[in-house]
């Protein structure tokens, strides 16, 4: 939160800048009585108004993001998935929409990807591949992102500030680095949807992440990794 509010403060320089100068140029136009000079100042500070109300919007979603955070943070705990430790469907709801809220508000991508793990000829919950499994999802991933287990076979992961070509990447190099282990499987399929490109809402970029895994787990071999058609 301390570099929140030193960008804060950076940002409320012009509207101080703006201000001083209208106050400059109004104490100006009094001494001289120029008409023009109290015109200026009015302007400077209709600037410093709409700077100040930029400003104190900017804090107010600043302090939402913050409070979602907290929020989330605290539901972690408990909405876990007893088998492999990882968040389970219902906070990847809630950390997803949280997830699309900042990207929108930041004009920035970021992608959801869905991994299909089939182990001799069925899809099993338990096994000690599904172990491997996430111990590389955790290897591979980066801090800032999310990893959940949403169905018995099924894991959702959700990229900050990734584009749809740096969802595809994370798909392979999970792919990669299981193949690293020498686990035996009979398919990872991956399907990738991305924020702004394939959807805009938190329900249509899973409903594109979860079509495009269909067309993955319906590719003949080891893995395929589909994407959503642009929207």
């Amino acid at each position: 939160m301390k570099s929140g509010i030193g960008d804060m403060d950076r940002r409320a320089w012009p509207g101080l800048l703006a201000g001083l100068i209208g106050l400059a140029l109004g104490i100006a136009g009094g001494v001289f009585s120029n008409l023009l000079l109290g015109v200026l100042a009015g302007a400077a500070a209709l600037v410093a108004c709409a700077a100040a109300l930029s400003l104190l919007g900017q804090l107010h979603e600043a302090e939402a993001a913050l409070a979602d955070q907290e929020r989330l943070m605290s539901l972690e705990t408990t909405l876990r998935d007893s088998e492999t430790g990882l968040p389970d469907d219902a906070f990847f709801r809630l950390g997803l929409e949280s997830r699309v809220a900042v990207a929108r508000r930041n004009l920035n991508p970021m992608s959801v990807v869905l991994l299909e793990l089939v182990l001799d000829g069925r899809r099993r919950r338990t096994g000690p591949t599904v172990e491997v499994f996430v111990e590389i999802l955790r290897q591979t991933l980066r801090e800032s992102d999310m990893a959940c287990r949403v169905g018995p076979s099924t894991f959702a992961i959700v990229l900050d500030d990734t584009p749809e070509e740096g969802g595809v990447q994370a798909a392979e190099r999970i792919r990669e680095g299981l193949a690293r282990t020498g686990t035996r499987i009979e398919r990872l399929a991956a399907g990738v949807a991305t924020y702004p490109m394939h959807a805009l809402t938190v329900d249509e970029l899973v409903t594109q992440a979860r079509a495009a895994l269909t067309r993955a787990t319906a590719v003949e071999g080891v893995g395929s990794v589909e994407v959503a058609p642009a929207d």
